[in-house]
């Protein structure tokens, strides 16, 4: 039987340790599984876009009054392409405002019997708006909806004193003002994006949890190293004319192969559940660049230490302080620019960013990652090389 290559047996002695004591398991599925869900849960009504429930009493029934009732309040639409307001009829002005005053509506529009009338006449008319809760959105936006609607009706009234007014003025026919009453203003504003859509809660944390989860694999790794060098298995496998770059190159392949594994369940399920994650090839490859960067950082705060137990203080701490700094528990768009300047001095802020970018480019994702990607190299070679030459000196020290 052939033998097993030295970085094949050291691999696989490894791996089969850390699934046997339950860290493997822990890593690939627990740990970003329930980080995930939890941040997703506590952020998961930023995806919901809430519409604005506003209550209607139409007491007019005519042109003016429908168009507004059906048309313009209907017409709001907010980022997801949804509805922006729920309207709701009442048959009275006192069941609209006790409505409001109870908070089941955030605002109420009253539309006078006549109104329709008045708006035809070109005479004066009113609105009337019952607020609720003065500190939400509701009365802004009913607000902005009736200032718009009477621009609209001043204009549609300017347009009809035009039209019969003057030399060669028209005839004031019901077929003229209805026509007047139904246009609409010629300038339109409408909203493109230049990515696919706005990216919610579950599309930011997800990968964010899977970042956070590659720092561990490195604190296991070197963690692992460091428990080893002082049980002396390090000792006995150097015995067995194994080079210590084999080992080292065994173990870092067990940490970046525990890491992209839980890479995949993480945003695989995510994936299934509808969360657009953007270019499959692109995002392999920021999964495996991110992998290697943030192990080689956490390896390399670890392997500082002199004995397990510091090794696991410090892990622990360094993983935790470069996710604050990184953003991973906290969107880098709400959070201050000296936060956001800081994460750009972290391998798993660049990892963050890109994740963003890629979930909302629309075309040459890998060009929409391209910085990012560059950064993630740099972060694996900064810290990568000494930590490939502070874990070779803990090995052959080993061996002594």
């Amino acid at each position: 039987m052939a033998k097993a290559h030295p970085v094949a047996a050291i691999f696989g002695k490894d791996f089969r340790q850390m699934w046997r004591d339950r860290s493997a398991v822990v890593l690939i599925f627990v740990m970003p599984l329930v980080l995930a869900g939890i941040t997703t849960l506590a952020f998961g009504p930023l995806d919901r876009g809430t519409s604005v429930k506003i209550g209607v009493v139409n007491l007019d029934h005519g042109a003016a009054a429908r168009v507004l009732i059906t048309q313009v309040l209907p017409g709001l639409q907010g980022t997801q392409r949804t509805s922006l307001v729920d309207v709701t009829s009442y048959p009275t002005a006192a069941l609209a405002k006790s409505a409001t005053e109870k908070g089941k509506e955030a605002a109420s529009i009253v539309v006078p019997a006549g109104f329709s009338a008045a708006v035809q006449a070109n005479r004066p008319s009113r609105l009337q708006l019952l607020t609720g809760d003065p500190d939400g959105i509701g009365v802004p936006v009913a607000t902005a909806v009736l200032d718009g609607f009477a621009a609209q009706t001043g204009s549609n009234q300017l347009s009809i004193v035009t039209a019969t007014t003057g030399q060669g003025a028209a005839a004031r026919t019901p077929t003229l003002i209805a026509a007047a009453t139904a246009q609409r203003s010629p300038v339109v504003i409408a909203t493109n994006s230049s990515g696919i859509g706005t990216l919610g809660a579950a599309g930011y944390f997800a990968p964010s949890m899977v970042v956070l989860a590659l720092f561990f694999c490195g604190v296991v790794l070197a963690r692992g190293l460091v428990a080893e060098r002082r049980s002396r298995t390090l000792a006995r496998i150097l015995l067995a004319d194994t080079r210590p770059l084999t080992v080292l190159l065994a173990k870092f392949l067990v940490a970046v192969a525990v890491g992209l594994l839980s890479a995949a369940v993480v945003l695989g399920a995510f994936a299934a559940a509808g969360v657009r994650l953007g270019s499959w090839p692109a995002l392999c490859l920021l999964v495996l660049l991110a992998a290697v960067a943030m192990i080689s950082t956490a390896s390399l705060a670890v392997l500082l230490a002199r004995n397990e137990e510091q090794a696991g203080t410090i892990g622990t701490v360094t993983v935790f302080v470069l996710a604050i700094l990184g953003g991973n528990f906290v969107p880098l768009s709400q959070s201050g620019g000296a936060l956001a300047t800081l994460s750009l001095f972290t391998p798993n802020g660049w990892a963050v960013h890109g994740f963003a970018n890629l979930a909302v480019a629309t075309a040459d994702p890998i060009h929409a990652v391209s910085p990012q990607l560059l950064a993630l190299v740099a972060f694996a070679l900064i810290t990568g090389l000494p930590a490939v030459l502070l874990a070779r000196r803990s090995v052959e020290a080993a061996g002594v």
